[in-house]
């Protein structure tokens, strides 16, 4: 069954009790469909322009995208998944760092097994991610997969790779994984899964004909605090920020502007700065 925006207290339950819930629609397909044009017109271009790097170097222009296109801040604070995100963290939300996840048909692009709580070095650790389908996202276009109920559990030991078809910066891996538990999150065109920071996560490669587009934004509630070099950046998005451990931003204009660029791209290396995934600028 379907669900529309808040979760109902067993859609919660559930969610609590696996570290996952979907699918939740937030938009109509019409809209999602809209939406993966814009990415065509969009970042395609940008992605083009670099295509000759591999996967993992791709975040300068799959990460923090909402402080550069109107249309992209507008679809992560889209009312319904905010609505959802509320429903498990409570009335104060801040965005920190939406990211595309989109693989292109037949390409090599995979998500090892991770937890997205190993590296963001958040405390206390509250937060979650909002997977949002533009297009179809099925086993064969190599969908999100997640391990029920690994969010309860200790951070597993990550094998590091560097894999260059691996869309995570260092390629973590856990080894460790039992796949047979594993659960394929199959998305329509406007539907969304959410899932906790801890929960054990990845997909594989896209060997269908059609693309796989998907956004995801991750939100933390406001006491978070966040190790390493730079204060945090974020948006908050609904509530109040009575902590101030975050450097709130603001949306950006109508028009995407050379200054949003490079507004996307220092907000970026703070977050890579943070997350260990980029020596601090000297």
């Amino acid at each position: 069954m379907v669900s529309t925006g808040s979760l109902s207290a067993p859609q919660l339950k559930s969610y609590q009790d696996n570290g996952y819930y979907a699918p939740i629609r937030v938009m109509s397909e019409g809209q999602a469909t809209d939406l993966q044009r814009q990415y065509m017109e969009d970042v395609m271009p940008e992605l083009e322009k670099i295509s000759h790097l591999p996967p993992k170097e791709h975040f300068w222009v799959y990460e923090q995208p909402h402080l550069r296109h109107r249309w992209v801040y507008e679809l992560v604070t889209n009312s319904a998944v905010l609505d959802a995100v509320e429903s498990v963290l409570g009335p104060d939300l801040i965005l920190w760092s939406p990211r595309w996840f989109s693989k292109m048909p037949g390409g090599s692009d995979v998500v090892t097994w991770h937890q997205d709580d190993q590296y963001y070095g958040f405390d206390p650790s509250v937060g979650m991610t909002a997977w949002i389908a533009l297009s179809e996202s099925i086993p064969a276009n190599g969908c999100l997969r997640v391990i029920p109920g690994s969010h309860k559990g200790e951070i597993m030991p990550a094998v590091e790779t560097f894999g260059d078809s691996n869309s995570l910066a260092r390629g973590q891996e856990i080894v460790d994984v039992d796949e047979t538990r594993a659960v394929d999150l199959s998305l329509r065109p406007g539907e969304i899964s959410l899932h906790h920071m801890r929960i054990i996560h990845g997909s594989a490669p896209n060997s269908s004909d059609i693309p796989r587009i998907g956004i995801a934004p991750r939100f933390v509630r406001p006491e978070v605090q966040q190790k390493g070099p730079n204060p945090p950046e974020g948006m908050l998005v609904r509530g109040k920020d009575q902590y101030g451990h975050f450097r709130l931003l603001d949306p950006p204009g109508e028009v995407s502007t050379e200054d949003d660029r490079e507004r996307q791209r220092e907000s970026i290396r703070r977050i890579r700065e943070n997350t260990g995934h980029l020596q601090p600028a000297r």
